[in-house]
This record gives structure tokens, sequence and C-alpha cells, in this order.
């Protein structure tokens, strides 16, 4: 079993993120295709933003997460969700998680803020082939999207969180899985 206080000291190194310091994997998107709303993310008066949720967006939204969670019960019976819960709260029910041997976690918080990055993950799945600091396990990531083909930002987010699971969990996979 592995120390949880001090993965979780490691991991967040003992702060929350900071968007001004630390970088979100969700942010690869707008560094790869959309710079100036990257730009404006930072430069931008906050006060002024427009929200663009829209219906389409909020029915989109709920029709990815009800499949994700239908498939996840499906080759994964016995998975486990990180919802309902953010920050430090979301990290230390991750680890949590990834301490019990779950078969897989769906919505884990990945962060290892000494190294200033963070994001979540679509999902995370136990697998028997090495082990990490957790035990003779460890986690690989997969990543859903609703797309045609694989897109470059894809790869690139899917790499960066794969990197920040491996800091975590002292075992870093060769690889992750992108499902479309």
């Amino acid at each position: 079993m592995s120390d949880l206080p001090g993965l979780l000291a490691l991991c967040s190194d003992s702060r929350q993120p900071n968007d001004r310091t630390d970088f979100r994997s969700s942010r690869i998107y707008a560094v790869m295709e959309d710079p100036f709303t990257l730009w404006c993310s930072f430069h931008a008066p906050r006060e002024q933003a427009v929200q663009e949720n829209s219906t389409y967006e909020a029915d989109k939204s709920r029709r990815e997460h009800e499949i994700r969670a239908r498939w996840a019960s499906e080759h994964f019976p016995g998975f486990v969700a990180v919802e309902n819960v953010w920050g430090a709260e979301a990290l230390a029910l991750t680890l949590k998680y990834m301490a019990q041997g779950r078969p897989a976690i769906q919505y884990p918080a990945l962060w290892f803020l000494k190294d200033h990055i963070y994001g979540k993950a679509n999902m995370i799945v136990r697998s028997d082939s090495a082990p990490s600091v957790f035990g003779d396990y460890h986690y690989t990531l997969v990543q859903f999207k609703q797309a045609l083909e694989i897109k470059r930002h894809y790869s690139v987010q899917g790499a960066l969180l794969n990197k920040i699971l491996g800091l975590m969990q002292g075992y870093q996979p060769q690889e992750f899985r992108i499902f479309l």
C-alpha cells in the first residue's frame, strides 16, 4: 500500500493549481488551434468574457457522459468515477482509487504541480504488466473523442496526460489509447 498523504503532497506540490502558472491539459487545443483564445484567457478582462454555453453543447456533453459511462460499465465492471468533486478533493479520491487497485477510474484528476502540469483524463485502466508506487500494477490512459479522425491536438493532450500519470505512479506507460 502506498503513502497516500505523501503522494497527495507530491502530486499537488501542497497547493491548488493556478491558471496563471500551471498548464492544464485541456489548453492544448487553444495552444495548437486557437491561440487568440489562450491569449484572451491571460490578458482580456475576465468580466467582459462571454460564455458560449448553448443547449446543443449541454445536450452533447450529457450524451457523451452517458455513452462513456455505459461503455465503461460494459468493459470494466466495477469501475469508479471521480465525479462531483473538484480540486485537491478530486486528486485525493483519484489517488485513493488507484491505491485500492480499482479496475478502471473514470474522470481521474491527474496532477503533478511540481512540474506545473495537470488535467483530467477520461479514464485510466489498471494493468498488471508492471509495478508502480501502488503495488504490482499500474494504470494506463484511455481517452474518448467524438470525431471522425484523430486530430493532432488529441495526441498531444493524451501524451501530456500520460506523462502526468507516469509521474504520479512512478511508472511511465509506453502508450495510451484514444477511442473515436
